[in-house]
């Protein structure tokens, strides 16, 4: 009896894995559920296992109660045997995914247990590259942990656990040498470890196999590429269960799961295989890899749309990548592609008018956005577009409202920007129960609790929203501005400071407003007095901005520009002393917004200024400090440069120091055509733009 008994073990075991390893997860999980001793350890963790497979092709709540089932097969193993990698190695995994479900905050009280289990799995059996893999992917996690996750962690353990990035590469590279290609993500982990360590070549290597090779589950043993029981075409059913794996944020399995066709070619697979790798895209702080996967996406999606241009699918995730592709490649291509995202959002709309609450979100926010640029902004956009796209709150509202008629509570944030629409069109009381729904959302308000104690960002923003509501006055003011009615600007920014001290969007404007005022003065020696208490005025504002917002890159650009501005006043050595600090502030704000023409123009400008000092001016800074930055020409024209790739004629003064740093580089040709668009400029409008002509003149005289 007992003979029998192994010999029908061994037959069930050999048949389950048999399933597994062909994807067969549901016959796998029957056949092990039928076996009379379900109580044997080798029973026992393979439950475990396909139980844990199963979950990924599932929608909640039923993938929840799949893990938690698989977690009770893992831990019941575990107790039978542990001497045996498989028993750790599940019980690993499984802690890890049952945890995840419980919160943040357990998640990460278990990361020793976590490690500990799965550094046991790898001693018992040095030769599974999955736990090697799952291991590497644990250091990697830790050494790759963003602040708001390291605070996360420093709070809950005393000796928080930790992981090197050269501690995850060596168990990527023992993965792939117990079995080579084993699974593409490690392909792709390698990748991403590398680029860490700045191993530029060796990145490029792995993450182009990444992309070309068929990705595996970690517990698959044989790719479906090469299984006879590769699949040749995808069911209704199974592009049902794609979407689905979307719609839970699965990306990897659907991924995993379209890269099991043979044929790849359908325009249903290709949009949908688009838009994975785009949401992929955004997994990732990696920039390399995040930029390789958006391409990628949309080369898949142009195939897709041009297989079928009235597939809705492929409408509406051209525009989406689209979107993202020109965003990639800088800001004028972005402006340009504007309208080709707007009508590729349209057309799909249209398509499926009451079916995807999707696609009437994503144009509900593009219409929200447009309708709320400033006018920096649509001076630019005007400036590059063809046909610049229109919109209106009242039409981003419509789109809002019909997402939530098709799907009602599909998504916290279309309740927000429903919201936000009703506040910018002065209906408060339309907006109060749309942001009190999105306040409400449990999990963003539970997660930024545990974070750092801080308000959920929908909270935050609804408050902002509400004190927007509450006369801000911060679009008249811009408008004001963008008008150059700075005086008009100024007292309204100023009415408003003093009803909400404080308030970070009210004071970088204030900031902006008086440096513009200041050098309407400068051309007048008999308003010097003016001049200086502007400058001090708002190096007071602009010392208070960087305090409220550190991260911002306009709180150093106007520090930069005050305290280069009051050191001046307060004389030579102050303003040397201070040069370096300077320069820091401006470097800093280029860094947190790279987008912003001013902020590259101001730095081209100090280093334009510190290359054109004459050698006995120098020699005069050296006796007050040796802490002089160094700067060049070249230094001053990437920075000018980069200005007006960003913002092409956004400022004569800048066309002004292009042409004089070309003379001082000896390339009058170039100098010349700068020097004449700052002196042929049609509309002069600042004391700055006027300063600009008469210096271009005089210099193109002298030529």
């Amino acid at each position: 009896m007992a003979e029998e008994l192994v010999k029908t073990l061994n037959e069930t075991i050999e048949h389950a894995d048999q399933l597994f390893d062909e994807n067969n997860f549901q016959e796998a999980y029957d056949l092990l559920q039928k076996f009379p001793q379900k109580d044997t350890y080798e029973i026992k963790w393979r439950l475990a296992r396909v139980t844990y497979s199963l979950s990924k092709a599932n929608p909640s709540p039923r993938k929840e109660e799949l893990v938690r089932e698989a977690f009770g097969y893992a831990q019941e193993a575990l107790a039978l045997n542990d001497a045996d990698f498989a028993s750790h190695k599940w019980y690993s995994i499984l802690l890890d995914a049952k945890s995840g479900l419980d919160g943040i905050k357990e998640r990460v009280t278990q990361l020793e247990t976590v490690k500990k289990h799965m550094q046991r799995a790898v001693e018992l059996n040095p030769n599974d590259p999955t736990s090697w893999y799952i291991l590497g992917q644990f250091y990697y996690g830790l050494a790759d942990l963003p602040w708001y996750q390291r605070k996360i962690v420093s709070t809950i353990f005393a000796t928080p656990p930790t992981g090197t990035y050269e501690q995850a590469l060596e168990c990527f590279e023992k993965a792939e040498n117990t079995k080579p290609n084993f699974y593409s993500m490690n392909h792709l982990m390698l990748g991403k470890t590398y680029q860490a360590l700045k191993q530029a070549d060796k990145a490029k290597e792995f993450i182009t196999l990444a992309a070309n090779v068929a990705v595996l589950n970690e517990d698959d043993k044989h790719s479906p590429l090469t299984s006879s029981k590769a699949k040749f075409k995808m069911s209704a059913e199974e592009l049902k269960l794609l979407d689905e794996m979307c719609d839970n944020y699965d990306y990897q399995a659907s991924y995993d799961m379209i890269q099991s066709l043979s044929d790849q070619t359908s325009c249903e697979v290709k949009w949908r295989l688009a838009r994975t790798l785009f949401f992929l895209s955004k997994q990732t702080d990696n920039s390399t890899e995040k930029e390789a996967l958006v391409r990628q996406a949309f080369d898949h999606v142009s195939a897709a749309l041009t297989m079928d241009g009235d597939s809705f699918g492929a409408n509406k995730y051209y525009g989406a990548i689209l979107a993202e592709t020109s965003t990639l490649d800088g800001v004028t291509e972005r402006i340009k592609q504007l309208e080709n995202v707007q009508a590729y959002f349209q057309r799909a709309a249209r398509l499926e008018p009451t079916s995807d609450p999707g696609i009437w979100h994503m144009l509900g926010q593009f219409n929200y956005k447009i309708s709320e640029v400033g006018w920096v902004t649509r001076k630019l956009i005007n400036s590059v577009a063809a046909n610049p796209p229109v919109s209106s709150y009242a039409e981003a509202l419509d789109c809002f409202s019909k997402a939530e008629a098709i799907r009602p509570g599909f998504y916290a944030l279309n309740w927000l920007y429903l919201g936000k629409c009703y506040l910018a069109l002065k209906q408060s009381a339309e907006a109060k129960p749309w942001l009190e729904r999105a306040a409400g959302v449990e999990e963003w308000a539970a997660f930024w609790e545990i974070v750092a104690g801080q308000e959920a960002p929908v909270s935050r923003t609804i408050s902002e929203c509400v004190n927007m509501e509450q006369d801000s006055g911060y679009q008249e003011a811009d408008r004001l501005f963008g008008e150059y009615k700075f005086k008009e600007a100024y007292d309204l920014l100023k009415a408003k400071h003093t009803k909400q001290d404080g308030e970070f969007e009210t004071l970088w404007r204030l900031c902006r407003v008086i440096y513009s005022l200041s050098r309407e003065l400068v051309p007048d020696p008999s308003k010097a007095k003016q001049f200086e208490a502007c400058i001090f005025e708002g190096y007071g504002y602009a010392s208070r901005t960087l305090e409220l917002a550190p991260q911002a890159s306009v709180s150093h650009k106007y520090y930069a520009i005050f305290l280069a501005e009051k050191s001046g006043i307060e004389g030579l050595r102050q303003r040397v002393m201070q040069l370096s600090t300077i320069l820091a502030h401006l470097a800093r704000a280029t860094e947190l917004d790279e987008t912003d023409p001013f902020a590259w123009f101001l730095l081209g400008r100090f280093y334009h200024k510190l290359a054109s000092l004459p050698w006995f001016q120098q020699k005069f800074i050296h006796t007050f400090t040796t802490d002089i930055p160094n700067a060049t020409f070249n230094d001053a024209l990437r920075c000018f440069k980069k200005a007006e790739q960003l913002a092409a004629n956004f400022l004569s003064l800048n066309h002004l120091l292009l042409g004089e740093t070309y003379l001082s580089l000896k390339d009058e040709k170039n100098a010349r055509v700068y020097l004449e668009l700052a002196a042929n400029q049609t509309a002069p409008r600042t004391a700055d733009d006027l300063e600009a002509q008469r210096e271009a003149k005089t210099i193109l005289r002298k030529l």
